[in-house]
C-alpha cells in the first residue's frame, strides 16, 4: 500500500482523447483534386502539342519535299536545254561552266555530267574527272528519255537526259542536300517545346486558380468533418460558393446540428439514467442505515433483554447469546458495508478521501498504489467542493469497478491508481500488470459498460487499453464543470 503526491504535469498525464482510424485498404497514394486538375491540364496541354507539332513537322516535310522535288524538275529541264550542244560538240570547258555554276545552286551537293556513251566529262568539286570513268547504272536510267528522281539518306538524287532533238547526247546527274530542311524541321520543333512549356506554364496556373475555386469548400467540408469527428460538435461549414456546394453545405450544417441536438439528448438520458440508479441506490442504502438498522437494534435489544432475564434454560439463554452476537456482526458489517456500496457517501469530503476509502476496502486482497496530484490533495484540503459531486462519483464508480475487475479477472497483485488536475479537467488512470484481455470482444463485458457509462454521464470520456498478456490501463478524463462536456466518442482500444 503506498500513497504519493506528486506535481504532475497535466498535458503530459492528459490522454490522447481520439485515436486516428486507419482503412485497412487504403492506397499508398490518392492524389488530391488539385493534383487532378493541375496534372490533367498540364497532360492535355503537353498532349495536345505533342500531337500539333507532330502533324505541323510532317506537313512541314513533305512541302519542303515538294519544293525541292519542283526545283529538280525546273532544273534537269534547264540542263537539258544548255548542256545539249557542249556534249555533242565536246565542248569541256563550257560543260564545266555549267556544271559550275549548278553547283552553286543553294542545296545543291554535287553535279556529274556524263557523255552519250556514259563517260564521266564533269564531277562534283572538279573541273573535269580523268577521262575513262564511266557508269552505265545512269546510262540505264535515261534510257527511256525521261527524269528520275529518287530519295536516298543523304537527300534526293536526279538523273536527267540531255537530248539534241531526239537523240540522247548524255546526261546529268545531281543530287540536293536536306540539311536545310532538317535545320528548319529542328527550329520548328524547339519553337513548339517552348510553346508547350509557355502553355503549360500558363494552364497550371489558371488551373491552380480553378482548383483552389473547387477544392477550397471541399477542404473546408473535410475540416468541419474532421472536427465533428473530434468530438467538437458546433463544427459549421460557412460561405461556400457556387449552388450545390451551398446545399451541401446546409445539407453537413443540418447533419450537425441535428447529431449533436442526438448526442446531447442521448448523454441527458445516459445522465438521468446513472442518476436515477444512483437515487435508488441512496434510497435503499438509507432505508437499510435507517429504519432497517434500527428495527433489527431493536430487536436486538430485546433479545438480550431475554437473555439475562433468568426466565429461559441455559441452553435457551445461551443460544439468544448466539444469536445477538451474531446479528451484532450482521448489523456491524452486512449492513454498515452494502449501505456504504449501494451510495459512498464518502464522496461528498472530497475525491482524495473517497480513493483512499476504496484502497481500504480493496488492501486485503489487492496491492493499491495511489499517486495523487499535488495541486489536486490541495485543492480538495481548501475546498472539498472543488470537483463536482457528479464527477467524484463518476471517478469512485470507475475506480471501484476497474478495482474489481482486477481482482476477478486480471490476476494482478497490484494496481496503480493516478490522479491528476488541470484547470478544466480531472484525470483517472488506473494500471494493472495482469493477464490483460481482448479488447474487440468489449461488448462481452458488463462491468467496460459501466465505466463508460459513468463516464459519459458526468460529461466526459473513458479509455480502456488492454492486450492479453499485457496489463489493463483505464483512462477517464472528466470535467470540473458540472454537466460539461469534453467529447461524445468513447471508445475501447487494444494496445498495440
Amino acid at each position: 500500500m503506498q500513497v504519493t503526491y506528486a506535481s504532475v504535469s497535466a498535458q503530459k498525464a492528459r490522454p490522447r482523447e481520439f485515436a486516428a482510424l486507419r482503412h485497412p485498404f487504403s492506397l499508398r497514394y490518392r492524389p488530391s483534386i488539385r493534383t487532378v486538375i493541375i496534372g490533367g491540364m498540364a497532360a492535355v496541354i503537353v498532349l495536345l502539342m505533342a500531337v500539333t507539332t507532330f502533324v505541323d513537322v510532317r506537313r512541314q516535310e513533305r512541302t519542303e519535299r515538294e519544293d525541292l522535288q519542283q526545283r529538280a524538275q525546273l532544273l534537269a529541264n534547264s540542263l537539258n536545254t544548255i548542256l545539249a550542244n557542249p556534249i555533242r560538240n565536246g565542248d569541256l570547258a563550257g560543260v564545266g561552266e555549267i556544271a559550275k555554276a549548278i553547283w552553286a545552286q543553294p542545296d545543291v551537293s554535287f553535279v556529274k555530267v556524263f557523255d552519250g556513251q556514259g563517260s564521266l566529262l564533269v564531277g562534283p568539286g572538279e573541273d573535269q574527272f580523268p577521262s575513262g570513268v564511266r557508269d552505265a547504272s545512269v546510262m540505264r536510267a535515261v534510257a527511256n528519255l525521261h527524269t528520275s528522281p529518287s530519295w536516298t539518306a543523304d537527300g534526293l538524287e536526279v538523273i536527267t537526259p540531255v537530248t539534241a532533238g531526239a537523240t540522247l547526247v548524255g546526261a546529268v546527274q545531281f543530287g540536293f542536300d536536306t540539311a536545310r530542311i532538317d535545320d528548319e524541321i529542328r527550329d520548328l520543333t524547339i519553337n513548339r517545346i517552348w510553346q508547350t512549356l509557355a502553355l503549360v506554364i500558363a494552364g497550371v496556373a489558371v488551373s491552380s486558380v480553378v482548383a483552389s475555386y473547387i477544392t477550397e469548400p471541399i477542404r473546408a467540408l473535410v475540416r468541419a468533418t474532421n472536427r465533428l469527428a473530434g468530438g467538437n460538435l458546433s463544427a459549421r461549414v460557412e460561405h461556400l460558393h457556387g449552388r450545390e456546394l451551398t446545399e451541401l453545405a446546409a445539407s453537413f450544417n443540418l447533419m450537425a446540428a441535428e447529431l449533436e441536438e442526438k448526442l446531447h439528448a442521448l448523454q441527458a438520458s445516459r445522465a438521468r439514467i446513472v442518476s436515477a440508479q444512483e437515487g435508488v441506490r441512496r434510497d435503499i442504502a438509507v432505508h437499510l442505515h435507517g429504519p432497517v438498522q434500527g428495527r433489527l437494534l431493536a430487536l436486538k435489544a430485546q433479545l438480550e433483554g431475554l437473555s439475562q432475564g433468568n426466565t429461559l434454560p441455559d441452553d435457551a439463554t445461551q443460544s439468544l447469546d448466539v444469536i445477538v452476537q451474531n446479528m451484532g456482526q450482521v448489523i456491524q458489517e452486512e449492513i454498515s458495508q452494502l449501505s456504504r456500496r449501494l451510495y459512498p457517501a464518502i464522496v461528498r469530503r472530497g475525491i482524495v478521501p473517497a480513493v483512499q476509502s476504496l484502497r481500504d476496502q480493496f488492501e486485503a486482497v489487492l496491492e493499491v498504489n495511489l499517486q495523487i496530484d499535488e495541486p489536486l490533495a490541495a485543492s480538495e484540503r481548501l475546498d472539498s467542493s472543488v470537483i463536482p459531486e457528479q464527477t467524484r462519483l463518476a471517478i469512485y464508480r470507475i475506480a471501484e469497478e476497474a478495482l474489481t475487475n482486477v481482482i476477478k479477472h486480471a490476476n494482478a497483485s497490484s494496481v496503480t491508481i493516478s490522479l491528476t488536475l488541470s484547470e478544466t479537467y480531472i484525470y483517472l488512470q488506473i494500471r494493472d500488470e495482469g493477464s490483460g484481455f481482448d479488447a474487440s470482444n468489449q461488448e462481452e463485458h458488463l462491468g467496460l459498460a459501466v465505466m463508460l457509462d459513468y463516464a459519459e454521464a458526468a460529461g466526459g470520456t473513458c479509455r480502456i487499453e488492454s492486450e492479453l498478456g499485457h496489463g489493463t490501463q483505464v483512462v477517464a478524463t472528466l470535467p470540473l464543470e458540472p454537466g460539461g462536456r469534453i467529447g461524445t466518442r468513447i471508445r475501447t482500444l487494444s494496445r498495440s
